[in-house]
């Protein structure tokens, strides 16, 4: 039954180019995180609403909010899962366990598949028509489809330590630690051939993960990771995958951070991530960091002590994971723990949104958490001068 929003939520509504939109609003334990209004659903989520209704929206933006109603435990895998790739169709999953793979087409049935033997892997990406994995001990494996899987003989040493794969700029990206402990980056366009790109002058320097910033560039993020009581961060940068700057977290180096606890490791970055303006990174230990350039750092707190593997950007939100913690913001500034699955004695490390409409979140600890049912789509109208955001089901 249709519903008068204003009067029901105090105001709480303005009306945009003949739709209303509701304003994000808490939802009370145990109510709808939905109204009805003329036959349309509304989301109400989020915060309170300041009195804008005098104002134009400032951005529209289509997205899609997962339904986390229901969620599985995929445990007939046992294998503990460390990276996460979408292509042709296919969602699929390497791992810490040598010659364990996994693969899925609709992000919710898996099967385990065994392969070449690769020793341990950490990451995946799609690009080119292929699936590249990387991991310690310098292996790189290539797949066409997820399933048959081939080492290849990259170059890179026996001692090197390879962190993180992403496919940007046509080129598969590839860094971590050279076998005298240098951060190291290398390109490929197909995961067979890989050319040098960067290597640290200074020792001790390992890079651990990348993203694509503002108009395609690349940042890539890590820290001195022999320095005792935290290491001092690094940063590389580049505008088109080939040539690499790198910046400390040092006075002439480059890299600002303001805000900074006096103790602990906030500078052990181990991992980034970028949406629409903002820039989010993660220590080691919990610490987060924001930035609207990559270069300059105000730091945004301590949500968790636990270990984090991974942060991302995805269905609407910031998302920590790691050593039994699951945590997640809208703005990646305030962060809150996520209850829609147990995360006690689990290791989560990596996760990914099918075009599908599914949530897959890989464990280390063995198998997969997925959503069971396809997002909701929303659309989204943002106010001058303001962060609330108005939204409606699609």
């Amino acid at each position: 039954m249709a519903i008068n929003l204003k009067s029901a939520l105090g105001g709480n509504a303005v009306p945009i180019g003949g739709s209303v939109y509701l304003a994000d609003r808490a939802v009370a334990e145990g109510g709808s995180p939905l109204v009805e209004i003329d036959g349309a659903e509304y989301l109400r989520s989020g915060y309170l609403l300041v009195n804008e209704e005098a104002n134009y929206p400032k951005v529209f933006e289509n997205f899609v909010q997962p339904n986390t109603d229901r969620w599985q435990s995929v445990t007939n895998i046992t294998a503990g899962f460390t990276g996460l790739a979408y292509g042709n169709g296919r969602t699929v999953a390497v791992s810490s366990t040598s010659g364990k793979y996994a693969y899925s087409d609709d992000g919710i049935n898996w099967t385990a598949v065994t392969g070449t033997t690769a020793g341990t892997l950490l990451d995946v990406a799609f690009g080119n028509g292929v699936f590249v994995a990387i991991g310690q001990s310098g292996k790189v494996v290539t797949s066409p489809d997820g399933i048959t899987w081939t080492v290849r003989t990259s170059g890179f040493s026996t001692s090197d330590y390879l962190n993180r794969v992403i496919f940007a700029k046509g080129l598969f990206v590839a860094l971590g630690k050279t076998s005298d402990n240098r951060a190291e980056i290398r390109t490929s366009e197909d995961g067979v051939t890989w050319t040098s790109r960067y290597v640290d002058e200074s020792q001790n320097f390992t890079l651990f993960d990348v993203c694509i910033g503002e108009v395609g560039a690349l940042y890539a993020i890590g820290y001195n990771d022999a320095a005792s009581g935290g290491g001092t961060a690094r940063m590389c940068f580049s505008v088109d995958g080939l040539s690499w700057t790198g910046y400390y977290s040092s006075s002439s180096g480059g890299l600002a951070f303001s805000g900074a606890p006096s103790s602990g490791a906030p500078f052990n970055l181990v991992s980034i991530v970028y949406h629409d303006g903002l820039f989010v990174a993660a220590s080691q230990y919990g610490y987060v960091w924001t930035s609207i350039d990559g270069f300059n750092w105000t730091y945004a707190g301590r949500p968790t002590s636990r270990t984090i593997l991974r942060l991302t950007y995805l269905a609407g939100l910031f998302w920590l994971v790691g050593l039994y913690t699951v945590l997640c913001s809208i703005d990646g500034k305030a962060w809150s723990s996520y209850t829609g699955f147990a995360t006690a004695g689990l290791s989560f490390r990596d996760m990914i949104n099918t075009p599908e409409g599914i949530i897959v979140v890989a464990r280390q600890d063995g198998g997969f958490n997925t959503t069971l049912d396809k997002q909701v789509g929303f659309e989204k109208a943002r106010f001058e001068g303001s962060a609330v955001q108005y939204m409606r089901v699609k």
